[in-house]
């Protein structure tokens, strides 16, 4: 039947046949009039084209053969009028995470008197199932896996189709932030952040965005930028950081990591109560000390500083042998008679303590 249609609507030709003898029939469909456009599947029963954006009139002749005699000519005429136009537009394109429930917004361009109808199909991309399809806002679960999607929207009515309008839907999975465990460090000591366990579940680059939350202000060295570190201040302080990470798409959820910080007291030596030894024989020397804050002592350095007349060498043999001076128990043999002078010092993780004699 002859069509009136709207300005840029996609037109569908619909044609059919007989034959007496029953043979199969071919169809070949023909423009005669009006200006030229492309039709889609001219040689079946049904063929389709874009209409003109100017209102004109457009013939089209079907002829029909069932392989030895061809029909006569049929024609149909197709209006087109910019009064009727329908248009479809499906919306700008979407970024969402897995999971997320995507909503489609449709628009429909008809003539006041026409009541639009709305028809979204699925293009491309890992299968999703359309709730309310035929409305102009249908939605969908996007799906677990990351990728495009592709939905393209015909509206209809007044016995008019519009050209087919399409949008895309990317899904990308955000990235998770990991600032690391809570830590605990001495005042002045080096603390290194660790955000290394940050992860893209798409496989991503990521990078990385440190920032100080709370506590005595420090200066972070952002290098590596998944490990920046500072050097902790000097006042008993609870720091936290806080940590993102960004996949060039998406930014995550930011994570949290908290250091404490303790003013370190220095550990203070004990080398113990004077003694006495006879000339040429061994001392034992036994290291003791005290830390405030318990700390593991790691390092000792006994260290001889006084002598008989102030002279610790009598010419080329020695006045004295000191072993084990870099051990918690060391051993002094004095071979000069008088009052000698040693000095203990201890250090833990942060430092040495004052020498005590």
């Amino acid at each position: 039947e002859d069509q009136e249609v709207g300005a840029g609507a996609l037109v569908t030709l619909s044609g059919s046949g007989a034959d007496s003898d029953g043979d199969a029939l071919s169809y070949q469909w023909t423009q005669v009039a009006g200006p030229y456009v492309a039709l889609s599947d001219a040689s079946s029963a049904q063929c389709a084209f874009t209409a003109p954006k100017d209102d004109t009139a457009l013939a089209f002749e079907l002829v029909a053969s069932d392989g030895v005699h061809r029909s006569a000519p049929d024609l149909v005429l197709v209006t087109v009028s910019a009064a009727a136009t329908l248009f479809a537009d499906a919306g700008e394109a979407q970024l969402v995470t897995p999971g997320a429930l995507v909503t489609l917004h449709g628009l429909a361009g008809v003539p006041p008197e026409v009541e639009p109808s709305y028809a979204w199909t699925q293009l491309s991309g890992v299968d999703v199932t359309l709730a309310a399809a035929d409305t102009s806002t249908p939605t969908f679960q996007a799906p677990a896996e990351s990728g495009p999607l592709t939905f393209q929207l015909v509206v209809s009515g007044g016995g008019g189709l519009s050209a087919p309008a399409t949008t895309a839907v990317t899904v990308d999975a955000r990235p998770i932030a990991d600032a690391g465990l809570e830590q605990s460090a001495h005042s002045g000591a080096l603390v290194s952040l660790d955000g290394s366990a940050s992860l893209d579940p798409d496989g991503g680059a990521l990078t990385w965005h440190w920032r100080q939350l709370a506590g005595a202000p420090v200066s972070l060295n952002m290098e590596p930028p998944s490990a920046p570190s500072f050097t902790a201040p000097e006042a008993t302080s609870s720091l936290v950081f806080e940590l993102k990470v960004h996949d060039g798409v998406h930014e995550s959820a930011p994570d949290t990591v908290v250091v404490l910080v303790r003013h370190n007291e220095a550990p203070v030596a004990l080398p113990g109560a004077d003694k006495s030894v006879a000339n040429g024989q061994a001392l034992a020397l036994v290291a003791a000390s005290t830390d405030a804050e318990e700390d593991l002592i790691i390092d000792w350095r006994w260290a001889v500083i006084g002598g008989p007349g102030g002279a610790l060498l009598d010419g080329e043999a020695p006045s004295f042998q000191l072993g084990g001076d870099q051990a918690a128990n060391a051993s002094f043999r004095p071979f000069v008679k008088g009052d000698w002078s040693m000095t203990l010092s201890v250090a833990d993780a942060s430092g040495w303590s004052a020498p005590a004699a």
